[in-house]
């Protein structure tokens, strides 16, 4: 009796060993797979923040070399402008058309966007735009993502890819969008804005601005955008068996999702539309009741844990319990959640 006593025992300490080391092998690749994921989403929001960069201290180096205006020719780039709402279309490609141009050909337009003469200020930030303006489709091909473009606090801009004149009054006071205000001005530094609806109909993106100065005094800001559909294909994975991803800002604010269609017209929170309506937003909430739980919870977690940059937890749901791991992007302080059901078959 006692040898059988002790067989079952080593049985049974053998079996729970064996699920131990399972669950520790699926913990650990789990953890793998999200920090992979969110590696590779910080690699992609890092690329766009330095291109920002880059295409402000360009602008910056060209502003400040140009002292005299001799040898930019004025007449031929109005003789090719356009004035629509009292916003004018400039030109600088000799044979381009503005007119014949089609949305999104790769052509660079400029617009000034508002009543103001111009001024010799705003021919040196024209003529700024004019040296650079290679390095628009230059940084566009990286990403072949959203727009590249720069606004002066003048309300000159510059973008690529085109946007025709009647798309772009859409931008009127370009100083207040959210792409401009977007930039960290109070550590001049690129700052990204929270998910938007582009003016110019490109659909949900965010923004990576850049503030450039001269001297102590705010000249342009230049930004890049990147649609949520692209920051998405960086959430598909080709088994199920991980459960599901979504990113989110750090208030519930979607940014991108393995599985839920987030909409294309209204903003989209991972919260329930109760708690919305309690918190008085503007968005509708994410069709995956789900995620909306899971987004709740592990946010009032956070709240108890804020110094971390990784959280594991559990919950229930639908008589179901599942697991939360999540992770903190760095570049954009999002959050990067792997929801599983911790009691479906494919997950003992």
């Amino acid at each position: 009796m006692k040898k059988l006593i002790m067989f079952i025992s080593i049985c049974f300490l053998t079996i729970t060993m064996g699920v131990a080391a399972n669950m520790q092998q699926d913990t650990t690749f789990r953890n793998f797979m999200l920090n992979k994921m969110a590696q590779e989403i910080n690699e992609k929001l890092t690329a766009v923040s330095k291109s920002a960069t880059f295409l402000g201290n360009r602008y910056l180096m060209h502003y400040q070399n140009l002292s005299t205006l001799k040898t930019f020719n004025k007449g031929d780039l109005l003789s090719k402008s356009d004035v629509q709402e009292n916003i004018r279309a400039l030109s600088f490609t000799a044979t381009q058309n503005n007119q014949n141009l089609a949305y999104r050909v790769p052509y660079l337009s400029s617009y000034i966007l508002n009543e103001k003469k111009i001024t010799p200020e705003l021919w040196r930030e024209i003529a700024a735009i004019s040296e650079i303006k290679a390095v628009f489709p230059s940084l566009y091909q990286f990403f072949n993502d959203g727009w590249v473009y720069i606004t002066t606090a003048n309300e000159l801009m510059a973008i690529y890819p085109y946007v025709p004149l009647q798309d772009a009054v859409h931008n009127k006071n370009p100083t207040k969008s959210p792409f401009y205000l977007a930039a960290d001005f109070k550590n001049k530094k690129v700052g990204w804005s929270a998910p938007y609806m582009d003016l110019v109909g490109d659909g949900l993106m965010v923004t990576a601005s850049y503030p450039i100065y001269d001297k102590g005094k705010l000249l342009a800001v230049s930004s890049i955008d990147i649609t949520l559909s692209n920051l998405a294909s960086s959430l598909m994975l080709p088994k199920a068996y991980f459960g599901s991803f979504f990113l989110m800002t750090q208030n519930a604010l979607a940014v991108a999702s393995s599985t839920t269609h987030l909409g294309e017209k209204n903003l989209t929170y991972f919260m329930s539309t109760k708690t919305i309506t309690q918190k008085k937003l503007k968005g509708q909430a994410s069709k995956s009741a789900l995620f909306n739980s899971a987004s709740e919870t592990l946010l009032a977690y956070i709240q108890k844990y804020e110094h971390r940059d990784n959280w594991y937890m559990s919950f229930n749901f639908k008589q179901q319990r599942y697991g939360i791991n999540a992770t903190l992007i760095p570049e954009t302080r999002w959050i990067l959640v792997n929801v599983f059901n911790k009691t479906a078959p494919s997950e003992k």
